[in-house]
């Protein structure tokens, strides 16, 4: 949820600067963070982009996550106006409230959310736009610091810490599906690791852990595995 320090992402004309939440908060939008883009997973279809925001007058930023419902295509042919959230918005709030009432470390608690319909200058009038505030962790993600660029040394840091911050996940009751370097945040200055994007996850049992600790590296892209032998094996690698 970072940029690169050298790309500008543009505020979309249809959405606001500040939202209002059903708490009487305020969040002004300071800046986007990615590109207003296509969500492959989820229903209805619908675009996102994530900003950094704060509360007018205090200088403490979070994450907003916003999601803007758009017409489908042939994979998901809805066009009619939807109240929101989406499947995947709604199992991410649902990870984050787990999260946030396990005081969980090092992965995003839910702060606030609201849905709020289209203006007419909005890619489907009277839509949805839900809006999801949630804690900024430290640092960046990994696929932003290209990891493995990094030294060997580095990785050997990093492995353990992130191994310790999915041990706490599972326990929680969260077994993320949507694994890749881009959704593990790595902070130099904290030596700490963070997981982040619960739009995909599955419940956990009572007691499971996170088994062969070199495949999960695997799977996340922390360490190096052999090639499978067909593309069976490839896709049960990842989506397990």
């Amino acid at each position: 949820m970072a940029t690169n320090g050298t790309t500008a992402f543009s505020h979309p004309p249809f959405l606001p600067k500040s939202v209002s939440f059903p708490n009487n908060q305020t969040y002004e939008l300071i800046r986007p963070i990615t590109e207003l883009r296509s969500c492959h997973d989820g229903e209805p279809a619908e675009s996102r982009i994530i900003f950094i925001c704060r509360q007018p007058g205090i200088e403490q930023d979070y994450i907003l996550k916003i999601k803007v419902q758009i017409p489908g295509g042939d994979r998901r042919p809805q066009n009619t106006p939807h109240p929101g959230p989406s499947t995947t918005t709604a199992e991410e709030l649902k990870a984050l409230s787990i999260f946030t009432k396990a005081d969980l470390p090092h992965v995003p608690h839910l702060i606030t959310s609201t849905i709020q319909p289209q203006p007419s200058n909005g890619p489907l009038p009277g839509g949805y736009i839900s809006y999801l505030v949630m804690s900024l962790l430290p640092g960046q993600p990994l696929f932003t610091l290209n990891y493995w660029s990094l030294p060997s040394t580095v990785h050997e840091v990093i492995r353990p810490k992130f191994l310790e911050v999915l041990r706490a996940v599972y326990a929680a009751g969260v077994e993320p599906v949507d694994c890749g370097l881009r959704n593990v945040m790595w902070d130099e200055a904290t030596q700490t690791c963070g997981i982040i994007d619960l739009e995909l996850w599955r419940a956990t049992e009572e007691g499971q852990g996170i088994g062969d600790e070199l495949k999960e590296l695997q799977r996340w892209g922390l360490s190096r595995r052999p090639p499978a032998k067909d593309w069976w094996a490839e896709w049960n690698t990842h989506g397990r």
